[in-house]
């Protein structure tokens, strides 16, 4: 579990073979990075949603992932064996495909632009103030 207000992962691995909290208040840059988790991973900042996510050219994989941020640049993988849960608040761009083994649930304050794959086995949620 890291608790921190901003994380620098460019180019790194941070890996669990069970849960994984990170819960950052400002940025996480995971550029080139890989963020997995063999079962939980949940990347938040306790509800107030201040944190920044980079993952451009980056990896997000997990049994369960769980996004909470104000923003997402997601030009990287970010995926779940299970359920993919992203809940921001600014506008989101998905511009790489986002898959899930069960379910897809997006959720942004903002406005959706989608212009890739949105996949999920059982069900795919979609909440956006506008453009879905």
């Amino acid at each position: 579990n890291v608790r921190s207000e901003q994380v620098s992962n460019r180019a790194g691995k941070l890996q669990s073979a069970g849960n994984a909290d990170l819960n950052v208040s400002q940025r996480l840059d995971n550029q080139g990075g890989e963020i997995t988790a063999n079962q939980a991973l949940n990347i938040h900042d306790q509800g107030a949603k201040t944190l920044h996510l980079d993952n451009t050219d980056g990896s997000i994989l997990g049994g369960d992932v769980s996004v909470q941020s104000q923003s997402l640049n997601n030009r990287g993988k970010l995926a779940a064996a299970r359920d993919l849960s992203i809940d921001v608040k600014d506008d989101l761009h998905v511009e790489r495909d986002l898959e899930a083994g069960n379910a897809l649930s997006i959720s942004t304050e903002g406005s959706l632009n989608n212009t890739r794959n949105l996949t999920a086995e059982a069900a795919v949620q979609v909440r956006a103030k506008q453009n879905v």
